[in-house]
């Protein structure tokens, strides 16, 4: 039997000497790509915790900005009056501010849009337009009311998967913010933060972006007029024309046929 073998073994080592090599090779070819790809996954990772934890940063200062911008917003009527002189002191703390129920209720909007996946892009696109100020905050209030008002289900128990299946896309999110500054500067919203008109065209016109709206706004007002001014003159210029093609196909026995000729050359 040992001779069986080892005749097998000779004979298999001088035919075929190099299958074992070769499985030897394809065992180790596996284990590199295995490796590779397991550094690939990681390395992807790493990079998704630490875009997670940059947009966690600027979701805790984008909610720092509001909450300080909002924790000064209470009415007189909701501080205290002073103390006569002799009354007793109160245990209540006479220097706490209270939030009003509309600034609260846009905090919470606010809070809303930023915790969705959805809007994610929404803390860098305000930073980039000047979010570290007054201007960013009041930006992003008119921002959650009118995603609120566009989509009024969006926040309302639809899951994560649901959410982030609909993603939003760069271009739309910058439609939307165009959007909501041509909404507040024709008519502002009633509930955009209690913001006067004014505040918001200076909020708008403070960056570049909207920096020449007023001229765009004179240059559609001058367009529109001009439109009119045109329709008007063709208005007027059709009676004459059509009497004139009248003049000059009057030999024509086919009425429907210069009528149609009329409406062709009128349109």
């Amino acid at each position: 039997m040992y001779h069986v073998f080892w005749v097998f073994a000779t004979y298999k080592s001088i035919f075929w000497p190099e299958d074992g090599q070769e499985m030897a090779r394809e065992a180790l070819g596996d284990t590199v790509h295995l490796r590779q790809a397991l550094a690939d996954e990681k390395a992807e990772r790493a990079r998704d915790r630490l875009q997670l934890d940059t947009i966690s940063r600027e979701i805790n200062t984008m909610q720092a900005l509001l909450r300080e911008a909002t924790a000064g917003s209470s009415l007189k009527a909701n501080q205290p009056s002073p103390r006569p002189a002799g009354a007793p002191v109160k245990k209540n703390n006479p220097g706490k501010t209270r939030r009003g129920p509309e600034s609260s209720a846009l905090l919470h909007e606010t809070d809303q849009c930023l915790m969705a996946p959805r809007f994610r892009a929404l803390p860098r696109r305000v930073s980039a337009l000047g979010a570290r100020g007054a201007t960013g905050v009041l930006l992003l209030s008119a921002f959650a009311f009118e995603a609120r008002r566009m989509h009024p289900t969006r926040f309302t128990g639809q899951s994560a998967a649901v959410i982030e299946k609909d993603n939003l896309p760069e271009e739309r999110l910058v439609q939307v913010l165009d959007q909501v500054v041509q909404g507040v500067l024709k008519a502002p919203p009633a509930t955009a933060a209690g913001t006067p008109a004014a505040i918001m065209e200076t909020l708008c016109l403070s960056h570049p972006r909207y920096r020449d709206w007023a001229e765009f706004r004179a240059m559609k007002a001058e367009e529109k007029r001009l439109h009119e001014e045109l329709e008007s003159m063709k208005n007027k210029a059709k009676p004459a024309a059509a009497t004139a093609i009248r003049g000059r196909t009057k030999d024509v026995k086919d009425e429907a046929l210069v009528t149609i000729f009329i409406s062709e050359w009128s349109r």
